[in-house]
C-alpha cells in the first residue's frame, strides 16, 4: 500500500510542476538545418572545411611544382609528378642555376619516386632518387629523402624534403664517392 501512495503522489508532483500547455500554442519545431551547400560534408558526414582530401580515395595523377622562393635567388626550376596509384609518385625536375653573384652557371636534374604513407601527395613521404647536377662541379648519383606533403581540396599543395645523396662521378680517374646533404621546397598544383 505504501509503494501505491509513493507513485500516486509522484504522479502528482510531476502533474502540478509541469508547466501548462496552452491549446492554441503550436509546438516548437525543430530549428532549420542549414542548405547542405553550406556545409562541408561527404555522404552526409560532416567533415572539417578544406580536409575532403584527407577522407577520399580517389586521389589526382599528376602534380605540377615549383619553389617560386627560389626565383628571387636564381634558382629556377620545375617538377612533375606523376601518381599511378594512391601511394607511389614517380617524379622528375629540372632546375637551372644562375645566381647573381655568381658568374657561373649550372644545372640539375632528380628523377625519383616517392612513396607516400597515407595518400598521394599528402603527409609523411620517402623518395629514393637519382641526382645529377653541374654548377661548379659534376655530381652524379643516388639520393634518399624524406619529407611531407601539404595537399589542400583546391589541389594546391607544398612540399618540403631533406636528405642526403652520394656523388659517384669519377674525379682525376678516382670515384669521389663523398656524400652530401640534398633537399627541396616547392609549391605545386595538383590534377
Amino acid at each position: 500500500m505504501r509503494t501505491n501512495f509513493s507513485i500516486l503522489l509522484a504522479v502528482v508532483s510531476i502533474t502540478l510542476l509541469a508547466p501548462p500547455i496552452a491549446a492554441d500554442t503550436p509546438p516548437e519545431s525543430a530549428p532549420e538545418a542549414a542548405d547542405d551547400a553550406e556545409l562541408s560534408a561527404i555522404d552526409g558526414q560532416l567533415v572539417p572545411a578544406g580536409r575532403h582530401n584527407e577522407y577520399r580515395h580517389d586521389h589526382p595523377r599528376w602534380n605540377l611544382a615549383s619553389n617560386p622562393i627560389g626565383w628571387l635567388f636564381g634558382l629556377y626550376g620545375a617538377s612533375l609528378s606523376f601518381a599511378p596509384n594512391e601511394r607511389v609518385a614517380v617524379r622528375g625536375d629540372a632546375n637551372y642555376f644562375d645566381l647573381p653573384d655568381d658568374e657561373e652557371t649550372g644545372y640539375e636534374l632528380n628523377a625519383g619516386v616517392q612513396i607516400f604513407f597515407r595518400h598521394s601527395y599528402q603527409g609523411p613521404f620517402l623518395e629514393p632518387g637519382l641526382m645529377a647536377r653541374s654548377y661548379s662541379n659534376t655530381t652524379f648519383g643516388p639520393q634518399v629523402l624524406g619529407g611531407w606533403q601539404w595537399r589542400f581540396d583546391s589541389g594546391l599543395n607544398a612540399a618540403v624534403a631533406f636528405g642526403v645523396g652520394r656523388d659517384l662521378n669519377r674525379d682525376d680517374g678516382e670515384f669521389a664517392d663523398s656524400t652530401f646533404p640534398n633537399g627541396y621546397l616547392r609549391f605545386g598544383y595538383a590534377f
